[in-house]
């Protein structure tokens, strides 16, 4: 494996500031592709003198390879570049309707939605069997490597989104000397998750591996633990992805009375609710350390909304 992953660090280009450890022995500048655009395209309508419709739609996207941050010192994009490719839209639909020369109502609906999804370049590639580690490790990226040299930029790989849903309805009345107004707002919340870190496992190789036992202090090297094969620890996780949902609704009444010509008084009521949010799926877990395992010992895990457990 060793002998694999080292085609992946460049030949040094430069005499080292350090001649024992052969630090600082390569230098290169650091490229980054970076592309943007956004647009808005709005329409209004006017169906009658009674009623008129407003809708807009935007639309904002931003890509990067992650050039300028990470281990770029890597020639090899495989183990120096992740793709960011943020989405970003939003749409709004409201329609004015004139009841009468003193009420006019208000309807909205609008919605955001938000998409992220982040991938390193070695993902998918099946780096870790084309490395020589076994079928069992994930095959999703490059293994992340820790010995003593800079690190590969092999973290994270995921997706996260968003979208939410806005209702409003409004109503202004004027009556005298009282111009109120009165309305709702509902809003539908969703986030999703998926973040995986070192998907393909971290390696870590001790320079003490290669010490001398006998002065142990100051000696050794976790590059020559590396080209060993003589790993000091491993680890891999599983993820899975999360997707949390809640709503909030308000409710409001306004009342701008005017007293006189120079005294006018603001009265208002207003009530808000924002939902706990919840795990869609019924994927969060907690201990309950009062519950039966069935061999009879106490303590288990249990998810929320299962097994007579609340979802929050």
């Amino acid at each position: 494996m060793a002998r694999a992953i080292n085609e992946f660090y460049p030949v040094p280009n430069r005499t080292p500031t350090d001649a024992f450890t052969n630090a600082n022995n390569f230098q290169t500048n650091a490229s980054e592709i970076q592309a943007m655009r956004q647009y808005t395209i709005k329409g209004d309508h006017r169906f009658s003198d009674k009623n008129s419709m407003f809708g807009r739609y935007s639309f904002f996207n931003h890509k990067t390879d992650n050039g300028a941050g990470g281990a770029t010192i890597y020639p090899n994009e495989v183990v120096s570049k992740r793709d960011d490719d943020l989405k970003n839209w939003n749409v709004v639909l409201s329609d004015t309707h004139v009841i009468s020369p003193t009420i006019v109502n208000e309807l909205r609906i609008g919605a955001t939605r938000g998409y992220f999804p982040f991938v390193m370049r070695s993902f998918g590639g099946g780096w870790p069997q084309k490395l020589g580690l076994p079928s069992i490790v994930p095959a999703d990226t490059f293994p992340g490597i820790s010995n003593g040299l800079t690190g590969f930029n092999t973290g994270t790989a995921g997706l996260r989104g968003s979208l939410n849903w806005q209702f409003l309805d409004q109503v202004n009345i004027v009556r005298g000397a009282h111009s109120m107004k009165a309305g709702f707002d509902l809003r539908l919340l969703q986030g999703h998750n998926l973040q995986r870190s070192a998907p393909s496992g971290s390696y870590t190789f001790a320079a003490g591996l290669t010490g001398n036992p006998l002065t142990p202090a100051g000696t050794g090297s976790a590059y020559a633990s590396f080209l060993l094969g003589a790993v000091s620890s491993a680890s891999v996780s599983t993820h899975v992805g999360e997707s949390q949902v809640s709503h909030s609704i308000s409710g409001y009444f306004q009342d701008d009375w005017k007293l006189t010509r120079r005294f006018t008084l603001n009265l208002g009521l207003r009530y808000d609710f924002q939902s706990q949010a919840v795990e869609r799926n019924k994927g969060g877990t907690n201990f309950d350390p009062f519950c039966r395992l069935p061999n009879g010992l106490p303590g288990c895990t249990v998810f929320a909304g299962a097994d007579g457990q609340p979802r929050n």
